[in-house]
């Protein structure tokens, strides 16, 4: 993960969060072709323009990023096989514990719902609503 992917992720959660600043780090990774940046670009682009998202996620699925293969499984009906290897799920599950942002939590949550887990991805995503994060919630609607 490139120094924009991480910085993004900083902006895009937690008590300082902005939008604005996250969208231009995560874009300025995915200019360069940093997997983690365009499918976090694609996580602040979703609401919005979900065109724009879906080339996005698209991009670093390609690339092998995991998250962004779930992204396009279920919110666009995407037929990729989602595998992620279990030192990424650790992680995601002990930063969501720890997470005041959430952003971890819909990560996580967004894998579950890939993985056919329905009432583990049903708790992680709402962890990530309560906590502000609104691609959380729009992911919520794609649960059954």
């Amino acid at each position: 993960m490139w120094a924009c992917a991480k910085a993004g992720k900083l902006m895009a959660s937690g008590p300082t969060k902005n939008d604005i600043l996250a969208e231009m780090a995560f874009r300025r990774g995915c200019i360069r072709m940093d997997a983690a940046s365009c499918q976090g670009l694609a996580r602040l682009q979703f609401s919005k323009s979900p065109d724009e998202a879906k080339r996005n996620f698209q991009l670093a699925c390609n690339q092998r990023d995991q998250l962004a293969c779930a992204a396009q499984k279920v919110l666009f009906g995407g037929n990729a096989v989602v595998v992620p290897p279990p030192q990424l799920t650790n992680e995601l599950g002990a930063s969501c514990r720890a997470d005041m942002g959430g952003y971890d939590c819909v990560s996580l949550g967004l894998l579950d719902v890939a993985r056919g887990q329905g009432p583990a991805a049903k708790m992680n995503l709402q962890t990530g609503c309560t906590r502000g994060d609104k691609f959380a919630c729009e992911i919520m609607k794609k649960v059954p």
